[in-house]
């Protein structure tokens, strides 16, 4: 099993990023196993840091190069062809002299099959973002339903909320305004009180007067 290092981590990140290695030709080279490879990533923070960051310079190049690759196949472009010619010497058959250059020019006309990749590949990610857009618009046409559907039903449970409170509140009005009943036992107990504070008074305008206090 390979020992880990920094030294190391350093070498396989400047495979990935400048010589655009993959995990298993990187693990190839260097006599590494993929599962040592992942268990460092998880374990070692500093590999998985620079590994990462290798990848992401590496995605970047490649993506670079795919997309001159396809501009040269989408254009019509010309490609230029040099070729020298030698013949051996007469003076010295073991020499060779420079006899011609040919040089020859051929134009390369767009690829008509990756020209229709990319107008395909280009028309399924328009299709899928207006169905998308559809999708997103009926989603609000149903909150807005269903928001109508619950304050149909809302706005008469709260019309019916207020009628009921207001008719408490009337009712509990009208209970605190109406007299309170008096009963004969607080009359008896209300004269006994003031009759004691009046006691200097007959006993029949004691009582007389005691009562009109309780009643009035």
């Amino acid at each position: 099993m390979a020992k880990y290092s920094e030294e190391l981590t350093e070498k396989i990140a400047d495979l990935i990023a400048i010589e655009l290695y993959s995990v298993s030709e990187v693990c190839m080279v260097l006599n590494i196993s993929r599962k040592t490879f992942y268990s460092w990533m998880k374990t070692q923070p500093y590999f998985r840091e620079e590994i990462e960051k290798a990848q992401e310079q590496r995605d970047d190049v490649a993506f670079s190069l795919a997309m001159s690759s396809l501009k040269k196949k989408l254009n019509n472009y010309t490609l230029t062809e040099e070729k020298d010619t030698y013949i051996p010497d007469e003076d010295n058959p073991e020499r060779l002299i420079f006899k011609s250059k040919v040089i020859r020019k051929k134009e390369h006309l767009p690829d008509l099959r990756t020209i229709r990749m990319v107008l395909d590949r280009a028309d399924k990610k328009k299709a899928a973002r207006e169905k998308a857009e559809i999708e997103a618009m009926q989603q609000v046409g149903k909150t807005e339903s269903v928001t109508e559907e619950v304050q149909a039903v809302e706005e008469p449970l709260m019309e019916r909320s207020e009628n009921e409170e207001v008719s408490n509140n009337t009712t509990e009005k009208a209970n605190n305004d109406k007299p309170k009943k008096v009963t004969s036992q607080q009359i008896k107990n209300r004269v006994r009180v003031i009759g004691n504070s009046l006691s200097n008074l007959p006993k029949g305008r004691l009582q007389g007067r005691c009562y009109s206090k309780v009643t009035a």
